[in-house]
């Protein structure tokens, strides 16, 4: 079984009506999580609890070193709070033929820790709003 790091890990953030922002020259973690929401369908002489699945929902969590400059305000202006677009990563880069994760997303927080001995770090939360889907870049 092959297995890989995140060293390649390609982030991307498509504002709707915008252009794409690459968002992974200095990430540090991306975590991404999907569960679904179980509605509890226990009755009568049931021994075990069951439930069966209603919605789903999921979030992105992306940890990364702030820019100065332009490239800083260009990346801080696409994922403003509220921000809805399409989030994707290719988990070994975004080559012909890579794996390709894809979503519709709001960015639902941001934070930015001013540390005095160390490098600044943006936080960025995304709620999705579908489910991830799996491709290949062209």
């Amino acid at each position: 079984m092959a297995r890989y790091t995140g060293k390649d890990l390609y982030v991307a953030f498509t504002p709707d009506g915008g252009t794409l922002v690459d968002l992974s020259g200095d990430y540090r973690e991306l975590s991404v999580e999907e569960e679904a929401n179980l509605a509890d369908v226990t009755a009568g002489n049931d021994t075990h609890e069951n439930s069966v699945p209603t919605t789903t929902k999921g979030s992105a969590k992306l940890s990364m070193l702030d820019e100065s400059g332009s490239s800083g305000t260009t990346v801080r202006a696409a994922i403003k709070q509220g921000t809805k677009g399409t989030l994707e990563w290719g988990p070994e880069g975004h080559s012909t033929g890579d794996v390709k994760m894809s979503v519709t997303a709001i960015v639902k927080k941001r934070s930015l820790k001013y540390p005095y001995d160390d490098a600044v770090e943006l936080e960025v939360e995304f709620e999705l709003q579908d489910d991830v889907t799996e491709g290949t870049y062209a």
